[in-house]
């Protein structure tokens, strides 16, 4: 094969990659490190105890209230008020976690099908 058919090649290649593909450039570097992020346990308990009281709060302000306005007041103030409860009952913990080395240049993402 000939040079010029081998840069037809690479550049139809070439091509057909970036029409493809969204590549940008996106230098990563970090070294090695130990995180704290929030224990997944205890925050998918603290989601469960607001989804449950959220449902309660439904259920009661629906059954007693005939007013939309109203409800929705309610709604509200109660979601403030339960999600502040769970917190106190479920504090956030925080979990070290290893993170990898990172070394990136580019980020390549599927431009079409997400």
């Amino acid at each position: 094969m000939n040079a010029k058919v081998a840069a037809w090649i690479v550049g139809i290649v070439l091509v057909v990659f970036l029409a493809l593909f969204e590549v940008r450039l996106d230098f990563v570097f970090s070294r090695a490190r130990e995180v704290m992020v929030a224990d997944a346990g205890q925050e998918a308990r603290f989601a469960a105890c607001v989804e449950e009281r959220d449902r309660q709060i439904h259920r009661e302000a629906f059954g007693t209230i005939d007013n939309p306005d109203v409800q929705r007041e309610v709604l509200k103030t109660e979601k403030e008020k339960a999600v502040a409860a769970c917190r106190e009952h479920y504090p956030e913990f925080l979990v070290p976690v290893s993170e990898p080395m990172q070394f990136r240049l580019f980020d390549v993402k599927l431009r079409y099908w997400h």
